[in-house]
């Protein structure tokens, strides 16, 4: 009816100006986050003299206190722009084995901090693709992260495997940490989900993984997880296809 059609107009039009408000609140929202974390990099540093090593500790947590802000917001962001069609992509020749033995690299301290063992392998040197480097990284980044943070002890492994006859890259994340029971592991790609059994033991949103796998899509790829239930770890799986040539090990 025409009553309906007006009503439903008008909920299109609320949902749309929400979607505005939100994603300017958003932005607003980044930058005193950015201000205060650059004044915290800072005194941390040294900039304005001197500071103790408990102020130079305090400095620090600001900053990674506002990284994790910054992260955060980066993420509703994101998420908004999936659901309105507007996520854009940089496809570029890149190397993935250098940018996911990096990630590897710059994530050890992280694993260092909870005494787990982080390793990288991969079966070539070098693998070119027309990839989004930033989105790429920022899954790949956030799968292992995910890894480090559901671990209290044991190992966090990395791979990278190339199949020539399949001219595909498969890039595992896998770890000993709390694993994801069965109800959980059929929904872990949704918008805003946790899992109910470790939602108290860690912080999250429940977007990044949703946001992994609409950048893999993109990537014309997949992504899925494997576990054997809570306690038994996890394996993330990334499939991509490569059109480029590969230099072999």
């Amino acid at each position: 009816t025409e009553e309906l059609a007006m009503s439903n107009s008008k909920l299109k039009q609320l949902d749309k100006l929400k979607s505005e408000f939100l994603s300017f609140a958003s932005h607003q929202i980044k930058a005193p986050i950015a201000i205060v974390k650059g004044y915290a990099s800072l005194i941390a540093d040294g900039s304005y003299g001197e500071v103790s090593e408990k102020v130079k500790e305090v400095a620090l947590n600001m900053k990674n206190s506002s990284d994790r802000l910054i992260i955060l917001v980066n993420k509703f962001l994101d998420s908004r722009r999936i659901e309105e069609g507007k996520m854009e992509y940089n496809f570029e020749p890149a190397d993935i084995v250098v940018i996911t033995k990096r990630i590897s690299e710059d994530m050890k301290i992280l694993a260092q901090n909870k005494n787990i063992a982080l390793s990288f392998e991969t079966n070539c040197d070098g693998l070119n693709s027309q990839i989004d480097v930033l989105r790429l990284s920022q899954v790949i980044q956030n799968l292992i992260d995910n890894s480090i943070k559901y671990t209290d002890k044991g190992w966090v492994k990395v791979s990278l495997v190339y199949s020539s006859d399949k001219k595909e890259v498969l890039i595992t994340v896998a770890d000993s940490g709390r694993g994801i029971s069965p109800e959980f592991k059929n929904q872990i790609f949704t918008q805003f989900s946790r899992d109910s059994a470790t939602a108290k033991l860690s912080q999250g949103t429940g977007l990044g993984l949703f946001i992994a796998k609409q950048i893999v899509d993109a990537h014309h790829g997949e992504i899925w997880v494997e576990s054997e239930g809570e306690g038994k770890g996890s394996r993330f799986f990334i499939k991509i296809p490569i059109v480029e040539e590969v230099k072999s090990a």
